[in-house]
């Protein structure tokens, strides 16, 4: 075991406390593979893509079309208090992806 890995990824900061080196890798590439499908200031991301009209929802690898799902059923079940979607309409799914990166990152751990 270590101390304390710390890194960047998806607009935050990530702290692991006590995890080896080959974990902290792991759970970094996990972070990385989410920040890469579906990170809005990628533009060479899925969700980029959508963004700017390049590629339609419906053409996307049925992850990410699994994900926007699990989005809109958390908008039902907060009554619209949580949206995949932005004021100017772009699908944003940094809280879902964030809570699947943590979900993944801890079966890592």
């Amino acid at each position: 075991m270590s101390g304390v890995t710390t890194f960047e990824t998806m607009g935050t900061v990530v702290s692991l406390r006590g995890a080896t080196p080959e974990a902290a890798s792991e759970v970094r590439a996990v972070f990385a593979g989410y920040d890469h499908r579906y990170s809005l200031y990628d533009p060479s991301s899925v969700l980029s893509r959508v963004a700017d009209g390049s590629v339609r929802l419906a053409d996307t690898p049925s992850e990410v079309r699994d994900v926007y799902a699990l989005a809109l059923d958390w908008r039902e079940r907060t009554g619209g208090a949580f949206t995949p979607h932005r004021p100017d309409g772009v699908i944003d799914l940094s809280g879902v992806v964030k809570a699947l990166a943590i979900r993944d990152a801890g079966a890592v751990l």
